[in-house]
C-alpha cells in the first residue's frame, strides 16, 4: 500500500498530535481521508464551536446537527437564521437541507428559501 509516511506512524502518535490541534485543524484533518475520518472523533459541540473559528466563518461554513459542517448554500435561510444563527439559542437544532430529507424536517414538495431563491424538496 502506498500510503503517505504521515499515516504509517502508530495510532498512538496519531492521538497525541490530534490532541493537540485546534478544532478547526482536527475537522480539516478529519475530512482528509477515510484513515482520519476514523480515528479523529468529533462531536455535534465540536462543529459548533468551530463555527467561532475566523477561517470557518471566512469559509461560510454552518455546523449540521446530524452531520458535519457545510456550505451555507446547504442550509435553508430558516436554518440560518433567527434562534438558529451562529451561537443562537437553537443553533444545536439546525440542519442541513440533505439531513433533513432524511430526518422528516422536509417533506417532498415543501417550498424553502435557500440565499432568498424559493425551492421546492423533491425526494433527493
Amino acid at each position: 500500500m502506498n500510503s503517505s509516511p504521515l499515516v504509517r506512524l502508530p495510532i498512538e502518535l496519531h492521538r497525541e498530535i490530534i490532541d493537540r490541534l485546534d478544532i478547526k485543524d482536527r475537522v480539516a484533518l478529519r475530512r482528509t481521508n477515510n484513515h482520519f475520518r476514523a480515528i479523529v472523533k468529533l462531536i455535534h459541540a465540536d462543529y459548533l464551536a468551530a463555527e467561532s473559528d475566523p477561517y470557518i466563518i471566512s469559509r461560510s461554513l454552518y455546523a449540521c446537527r446530524h452531520c458535519t459542517l457545510q456550505r451555507l448554500t446547504r442550509f435553508t435561510d430558516d436554518m440560518r437564521k433567527g434562534e438558529r444563527r451562529r451561537h443562537g439559542m437553537d443553533a444545536a437544532t439546525r440542519c442541513c437541507v440533505r439531513c433533513g430529507v432524511v430526518h422528516n424536517v422536509y417533506k417532498p414538495g415543501t417550498e424553502v428559501k435557500i440565499l432568498g431563491q424559493p425551492r421546492i424538496i423533491c425526494r433527493k
